[in-house]
C-alpha cells in the first residue's frame, strides 16, 4: 500500500511539475509581452518628447512672428499716416497755387471777394504768413493799393 501511495504521490508531483512548467511558460510569455509593451512605451515617450520639442519651437516661432507682425502693422500705419499728411499738404498747396493764379490773372483788377475768401480759407500761422507774402506781391504788382493792402492785412491778422 505504501507503494500505491508513493506512486500516487509521484503522479501528483509529476502533475505539479507539469503545472509549474506551464506556469513558467506563461510567466515567460507575460515577461515577453511586458518587455514589448515597455519598448512601445519608451518609443511613445520618445515621440512625445520630440513632439513637445517641436511644439515649443513652433510656439517660439509663433511669438516671434506675432512680434514681427505687430512691428509691421505699426510701421505700415505710420507710413499710411505720413502718406495721408503728404497728400493733404500737396492738395492744399495746389489749391493755394490755383487761387494765386486766379488773383494774378484778373488783369490787375482788384476783387475783394476773392481776397476775402482767400483769407477765410486758411487759418494757421504758417498760412497767414504765406498769405501776407502773397498780399505783398499783389501790392508790389499794383493790384492792391496801400489802403486795400492794410485792410486785408488787418483782416488776416484778426
Amino acid at each position: 500500500m505504501q507503494a500505491i501511495q508513493l506512486d500516487s504521490l509521484q503522479l501528483l508531483l509529476d502533475e505539479a511539475f507539469a503545472i509549474n512548467e506551464q506556469l513558467d511558460e506563461k510567466v515567460v510569455a507575460q515577461e515577453s509581452r511586458i518587455s514589448d509593451l515597455t519598448s512601445q512605451i519608451n518609443k511613445l515617450d520618445k515621440e512625445k518628447n520630440d513632439l513637445t520639442t517641436q511644439a515649443d519651437g513652433f510656439y517660439s516661432d509663433n511669438l516671434h512672428l506675432n512680434q514681427s507682425n505687430r512691428i509691421l502693422i505699426a510701421f505700415n500705419f505710420l507710413v499710411g499716416v505720413l502718406l495721408l499728411i503728404t497728400l493733404i499738404f500737396f492738395l492744399r498747396r495746389i489749391g493755394k497755387n490755383k487761387q494765386i493764379e486766379n488773383i494774378e490773372s484778373s488783369n490787375n483788377e482788384f476783387k475783394p471777394s476773392v481776397v476775402k475768401n482767400f483769407n477765410n480759407v486758411h487759418t494757421s500761422f504758417e498760412d497767414k504768413l504765406d498769405q501776407l507774402e502773397k498780399l505783398g506781391k499783389l501790392k508790389e504788382k499794383g493790384v492792391l493799393t496801400d489802403d486795400e493792402f492794410n485792410v486785408q492785412k488787418r483782416s488776416l491778422l484778426d
